[in-house]
């Protein structure tokens, strides 16, 4: 009997917390979230205070929108072991507001920057350089989240405005080919009056991204946001080449193409009013709420149908090429003339 009970024993224990993470990784791969739990919660009852299984746990649970619960369990992650690894902390700078996230994402950079002395003082290798651009990267992306939050919670404060160009003139010095901050610098520069500045830093930033290919691209956010920006800039062939795209791979996003409709105002009434048509039936389709959206549209829809119609005399007069020499009226008599002189 004992030896059986010794065999129950041993088979439950069968399995390490690193197995029980890999599997759970698995089953999570496999779109199979609520039995890949089970077993990020063995591996904590086998070993409650492993860091690396309140991580993947913590993880997890913002995967599925659970961030209260994340939260607790990164928190505790923190308490056990506070110097283990960044990624917690990134984790907890998005979960947090204001100062509270700052003091997070400048913790967590800390230990990436730790990290990176460390690799510096290795010798040369391919696996050196490697680590070494990928920590870089980190940080720099790191250190937008920070200008993020003071360009958001903390955009009262005082320091608010010379603290994020620090942040950011970081990010850019860890990671030169990264977009992300110059586009962010180009909108802090708009907002400053520096407009000649801001499409310096826009033009760099996008041509971080514009040839890559598309999986190597930013995400569709971040594309949005800067024809958006380069509209602002009156720069409307650049930012609707970047909608045209991004209609390409999703052409259901009423937004882009109000924008898109907006960027051909001036240029082309009639393609303006062909997207500003298929906005208004994307959000009539989607039945969105977004009020204020849907002014806009309603309003762009009015302009550009006034615009078209205002180009209806011109092609009357086309029209009129046919007509006989009887219609000698006021209307259209002129618009005649050139066609009776070819005569």
């Amino acid at each position: 009997m004992e030896g059986r009970s010794s065999k129950k024993k041993s088979s439950q224990k069968q399995y390490t917390v690193e197995q029980l993470l890999a599997k759970a990784e698995e089953l999570l791969l496999a779109y199979n979230p609520e039995l890949a739990e089970k077993f990020y919660k063995r591996a904590l009852e086998q070993e409650p205070t492993n860091s690396d299984a309140l991580d993947a746990y913590g993880s997890f649970l913002l995967e599925v929108d659970r961030f209260d619960e994340a939260k607790e369990v990164f928190l505790k992650s923190i308490e056990v072991a506070p110097d283990a690894d960044s990624a917690k902390y990134m984790n907890m700078g998005q979960l947090s507001e204001g100062q509270e996230a700052i003091k997070h994402f400048s913790r967590g950079i800390a230990i990436m920057e730790e990290q990176l002395n460390e690799v510096q003082q290795l010798k040369p290798s391919k696996s050196k350089k490697e680590t070494m651009l990928q920590l870089r990267q980190q940080i720099s992306a790191a250190y937008c989240s920070i200008a993020e939050v003071y360009l958001t919670d903390e955009c009262f404060e005082e320091q608010a405005e010379s603290e994020c160009e620090r942040v950011l003139n970081a990010a850019i010095s860890f990671d030169p080919d990264n977009a992300e901050p110059l586009q962010t610098l180009a909108s802090v520069r708009m907002s400053q009056q520096r407009a000649p500045e801001a499409l310096e830093l826009m033009n760099k930033s996008y041509s971080k991204w514009r040839d890559l290919e598309h999986d190597e691209q930013p995400s569709l956010e971040f594309r949005h946001n800067a024809a958006k920006l380069l509209l602002e800039m009156d720069q409307h062939e650049t930012a609707a080449e970047i909608w045209e795209i991004i209609i390409e791979e999703d052409d259901s996003i009423a937004e882009v193409y109000y924008f898109l409709g907006l960027s051909y105002k001036t240029s082309s009434p009639t393609d303006c009013f062909e997207c500003a048509t298929k906005a208004k039936q994307l959000l009539v389709a989607s039945q969105c709420d977004d009020a204020l959206l849907q002014q806009q549209v309603d309003e762009l829809l009015a302009e550009a149908d006034a615009a078209v119609k205002g180009q209806l005399p011109s092609m009357d007069a086309d029209e009129g090429d046919d007509a006989e020499d009887g219609d000698d009226g006021d209307d259209g008599g002129s618009a005649d003339g050139p066609d009776r002189m070819d005569e």
